[in-house]
């Protein structure tokens, strides 16, 4: 049995590990350095001042716990450098093996003041320098065959320059009918000086995470429509949005697939306030009776068009046929009281898809809570970076950006899902060069692309970005929050909840309060299971 931390005690873990060396000119050293770090510290490419180093990690069955290598070379360089660890391994021989990668470096360029409006510069929330960050992943071996990967990146071997950091990227999965308990991992790390070797430690809480996740969500694949890449996401917990008929039950039972978008778009968004006649019932439903009806199976007909009243009538024609066809109407856009009721009683939204400015405003606010009394769902999203307060996906804002929407800002506001508007938005070389020609001068980079295109580390389909796994950190997080509350322990729950978030613009940017607020979750299940 682990014994529930208290109050206390978690206080002193955040004080303690987000503590780091003072900002002192780097001391000369002649070998290598290496030391573990958690997942949400993002190290950079030449800093050398030591984040508090990690021994142990905890994860729940389901779940998935990630953490870092570093490997900091003296003034000569390292060459040759390969990373290994043995399997976490329990004191009766159980197994849990760790999937490794490399992370790849790119270039972040700033968010200037072209793109965002004055607001940001006096926000809480503003965008780091521009500079080199670690984002793309190169994995070690195909996830397929469990073989090393042969291709223009490659994993390892690999070199470090001078005064330089090369990171690996740590995924352990635990198997959810692993056994709990204490788990140890040995590394080696060799270099032209020798070996460096450690270990860490894996506690693995006795409850588990379910495979299909209770947080709703829509991801669009615009480029890469491969199983691979749908694969993924779905390692990531978070739903690719249209996935073909042929393929959903293999994915719904090995990874979780819960949704589904038909094929239909209205041409209405924020720039045009104009949409195209609805289809038929008939036509929506030949369409719905074509998906695995275990699946959420939505239509996502417009985008962003709160400002457009003048599209009231054509509105409520397509929600009327989209219901009528059994599937469920999803519409980008704050709930207004011309569309309560859409000429059958109902709302014309069964999902309202919001963002922080929105939920911000007092009066939408009240809007938001009167279709949530009638049965809607609200789902969050996030797009661009105009915002000065709110969390953003761009790659030169801080890790817990990308963790603190999908799980803590979600449950406070009682949010059931989560949409992205595109994952592959590539430049013709993403792995070096972050936007489109044709993209905006400041458009923030990595917006649109959650994931790199996998053929030139060896890969049919998509790869992760770090800034995918801290989404999936989210997620977790959600769900954490979600077993608490079906336990009997909501006061609870949401305690540990604004200990973290007060609101969309109020949140917590230290990463290790959201891991000490996850602690404190884990220790409240346990407690409530009886552990």
């Amino acid at each position: 049995m682990l014994k529930r931390l208290t109050p206390f005690l978690l206080v002193i873990i955040v004080m303690a590990t987000s503590l780091s060396f003072e900002s002192t000119p780097e001391p000369p050293f002649t070998k290598a350095k290496v030391w573990l770090v958690s997942g949400m510290d993002r190290i950079l490419m030449n800093q050398w001042q030591d984040i508090m180093p990690i021994t142990t990690i905890y994860a729940a069955k389901g779940e998935y716990e990630p953490f870092q290598l570093v490997v900091r070379a003296p003034e000569g360089g390292l060459e040759n450098v390969s990373v290994r660890f043995s399997d976490f391994q329990d004191t009766a021989g159980n197994r849990i093996t760790p999937t490794l990668y490399r992370e790849h470096f790119v270039y972040a360029e700033s968010v200037t003041r072209d793109y965002l409006n004055e607001s940001n510069y006096r926000g809480t929330n503003i965008a780091e320098s521009a500079g080199w960050y670690p984002d793309a992943l190169i994995p070690f071996v195909n996830p397929e065959t469990g073989q090393p990967l042969q291709s223009e990146l490659q994993a390892q071997p690999f070199k470090v320059q001078g005064k330089h950091n090369e990171i690996i990227w740590a995924d352990v999965f635990v198997p959810r009918d692993a056994q709990p308990g204490t788990y140890t991992s040995e590394y080696t790390v060799n270099t032209q000086e020798g070996q460096h070797t450690g270990t860490i430690t894996l506690i693995v809480w006795d409850f588990v995470l379910p495979l299909k996740p209770s947080l709703d969500s829509s991801f669009l694949v615009w480029k890469d429509k491969t199983k691979n890449t749908f694969v993924e996401l779905l390692k990531h917990k978070l739903m690719p949005d249209t996935v073909p008929a042929e393929m959903q039950e293999v994915l719904i039972r090995e990874w979780g697939l819960s949704a589904v978008r038909l094929p239909f778009f209205s041409g209405a968004d924020y720039a045009s306030c104009k949409m195209d006649p609805s289809p038929s019932t008939e036509d929506f439903r030949t369409q719905t009776q074509m998906q695995n009806q275990e699946l959420l199976i939505y239509v996502y007909a417009s985008d962003e068009i709160s400002n457009c009243p003048n599209l009231d009538d054509d509105i409520k024609e397509w929600a009327r046929n989209t219901k009528a066809a059994g599937a469920k109407n999803l519409i980008v856009m704050t709930p207004r009281p011309s569309l309560y009721d859409d000429g059958t009683g109902q709302s014309v939204a069964d999902i309202w898809v919001i963002q922080a400015d929105q939920m911000m405003d007092p009066t939408t606010t009240q809007y938001i809570q009167h279709v949530q009394s009638q049965g809607d769902d609200i789902w969050s999203y996030t797009a661009l970076a105009w915002n000065p307060k709110a969390p953003k996906w761009a790659i030169n804002f801080a890790s817990v950006n990308h963790r603190i929407l999908p799980g803590f800002i979600n449950q406070l506001y009682s949010m059931t899902g989560l949409l992205y508007w595109q994952v592959d938005d590539w430049s013709d070389d993403p792995w070096n060069k972050i936007k489109r020609d044709n993209a905006l001068p400041n458009y923030p980079s990595g917006e649109g692309m959650l994931m790199y295109p996998g053929d030139k580390v060896g890969l049919k389909g998509a790869v992760a970005s770090i800034r995918l796994k801290w989404i999936r950190e989210g997620v977790e997080d959600y769900e954490y929050i979600q077993i608490l509350k079906s336990l009997g322990r909501e006061d609870i729950a949401v305690e540990i909840i604004k200990s973290v978030s007060q609101d969309w613009y109020r949140w917590n940017k230290d990463p290790r309060a959201l891991e000490a607020a996850r602690q404190k979750l884990a220790q409240e299940i346990l407690e409530a299971q009886g552990n």
